[in-house]
């Protein structure tokens, strides 16, 4: 009983002892590798729930503007060139007023042929 009673009290000491230290040094470690790791966290959280209120102040931005087709304003063969209206983008009219504005360039450059014999 006395030699069970020594082993147990030489462990105690054993543990105590600074050769050990280096074992309870771990959770001292351990506790700063996982407040880092917390810390980092904190702030991706917070850069995140900083980037998700822009994009939300953005999105609310571009509801509030008014709708257009494709951005694109439409321009008619009765307006000056450089005059738009806020209708939407026809194509086809697009070519219309490009042909026409052709035609009258080259009919111009032609005229200055027909005027001299």
């Amino acid at each position: 009983m006395r030699n069970e009673q020594e082993a147990v009290a030489s462990e105690a000491t054993e543990s105590s002892s600074p050769s050990t230290t280096s074992t309870a040094g771990q959770p001292r470690a351990r506790r700063a590798i996982v407040g880092g790791i917390l810390g980092l966290l904190v702030v991706v959280v917070g850069f995140q729930a900083w980037y998700l209120h822009e994009l939300r102040e953005q999105l609310t931005a571009l509801q509030n503007q008014p709708a257009t087709v494709a951005g694109a304003p439409d321009v008619s063969l009765d307006q000056p060139m450089g005059t738009t209206t806020e209708r939407a983008w026809n194509p086809f009219e697009e070519m219309q007023r490009m042909h026409g504005l052709m035609n009258q360039a080259f009919d111009r450059s032609f005229a200055r042929f027909r005027q001299h014999p």
